[in-house]
């Protein structure tokens, strides 16, 4: 027992220590009784040997299945897309795509082989099923691979064995002799169907814009829109409708026309997929536009009508007809010049966000680039303006002073 004698002797500090120690102490003994009244974890047994692998298939198979979603490359012959092939293992998708690939081209060429030598062949010791033809092996089908996809690896082989029988039959009556004669003459058909309908649409082309400038060409609408400015307009929608029909028709010809030789099969959805590439996204985005368009066209319209107005009244103040205290005739066709100026320069930046194209950078730059070019070069017609416009509203001169020169 300490007594107060000997804990008076013991250092301050000491104490301090002593005394924490205690509290921790203390703070620490109910966690050490809940550890000991929980028991230790055990692992769980009520499962069997079965059920645990199976759960540990179903976890490789949701694991294989997301890197083939990942992975997946198409077996192609003669250009012609067969079926998907996935990745396996350390061998990429590409690599069995491309195998599988070669090697049926190679059994489709040599007449050797029937598509009745195609046959699947189960092999426990891989957990796959082969493609063979004959004694050739072609690729194979692992179970973790079918069972990714939902079925077993002897339906998938069976599925895909007939695929290739029936890309293998295929090939070869594309390469008959019969075949090749056949598509020759769909080839001349289609060749002097194209001219034709060329021939007709440019005929067409061309009296549709005649008959519309014979009719309206020296007419004015309204009495403010002259009908030479719609014939130009229809002219240069005409012509663009007449350049898009014209490619689509190409494009379709030699698409059709690629597509009926197994040489230039493959080449055919890869020509048609380059050049209708850009016209379908100038397409859409000429879609989109369309909102902007018509805004543009609204701001238009209503600048024109607004500027006759305006002339109308600066031209009645010039001619006499209207009187404004202070504001003299000779000032009515400059002040109309000055109106117009900021009327078109306001439309300008009203209707600039909506112009095609104006948030891209490089129609900013080039914006930027042409007004720092004016300014520049716009110095000395500034100085010219500003003097002109002194000289007139300052009124030195007027109609019928005399100069008297020495």
């Amino acid at each position: 027992m300490i007594t107060m004698t000997k804990l008076r002797a013991v250092p301050h500090g000491l104490k301090i220590l002593m005394i924490l120690a205690l509290v921790f102490g203390l703070l620490a003994l109910p966690g050490l009784a809940q550890d000991q009244d929980d028991p230790p974890p055990q692992l769980d047994t009520a499962l069997t040997v079965e059920e645990q692998v199976a759960a540990a298939v179903t976890e490789d198979s949701v694991a294989v299945a997301e890197a083939l979603e990942d992975s997946t490359a198409m077996v192609v012959l003669q250009g012609k897309d067969l079926f998907p092939m996935h990745g396996v293992s350390v061998v990429g998708a590409g690599d069995r795509a491309a195998a599988l690939s070669e090697a049926i081209g190679e059994i489709a060429k040599s007449f050797k082989y029937s598509p009745e030598d195609l046959t699947t062949i189960k092999d426990d010791r891989i957990q796959g099923t082969l493609l063979m033809c004959g004694r050739e092996y072609l690729g194979a089908v692992w179970e973790i691979e079918a069972k990714a996809l939902g079925v077993t690896d002897t339906e998938l082989a069976e599925e895909r064995i007939e695929i290739i029988r029936q890309a293998i039959i295929d090939y070869r009556s594309d390469f008959s002799s019969g075949s090749i004669i056949k598509a020759v003459i769909y080839a001349v058909l289609a060749t002097i169907l194209l001219v034709v309908l060329l021939t007709v649409l440019s005929r067409l082309r061309r009296r549709l814009e005649n008959s519309l400038e014979q009719r309206i060409g020296t007419l004015t609408l309204f009495k403010v829109l002259k009908g030479e400015v719609l014939v130009n307009l229809f002219r240069a929608v005409n012509r663009l409708v007449y350049f898009v029909t014209l490619v689509w028709m190409v494009l379709a010809y030699l698409n059709f026309l690629l597509s009926l030789f197994p040489w230039t099969y493959g080449i055919a959805s890869q020509v048609y997929g380059l050049a209708a590439g850009p016209l379908k996204a100038f397409g859409t985005a000429f879609l989109e536009q369309i909102p902007s368009f018509f805004f543009l066209a609204f701001i238009i319209i209503g600048t024109v009508f607004l500027l006759r107005g305006i002339r109308f009244f600066f031209h009645e103040i010039e001619r006499g007809r209207i009187r404004i205290s202070g504001f003299y005739p000779e000032w009515g066709r400059p002040t109309f010049n000055i109106v117009r100026l900021i009327v078109i320069s306001f439309s300008i930046v009203v209707a600039f966000p909506y112009i095609p194209g104006s948030s891209s950078g490089a129609f900013k730059g080039m914006s930027l680039f042409i007004g720092l070019l004016v300014s520049i070069g716009s110095g000395g017609a500034m100085a010219n303006v500003i003097s002109g416009i002194i000289l007139i509203y300052m009124r030195p001169f007027n109609i019928g002073d005399k100069q008297k020169t020495a």
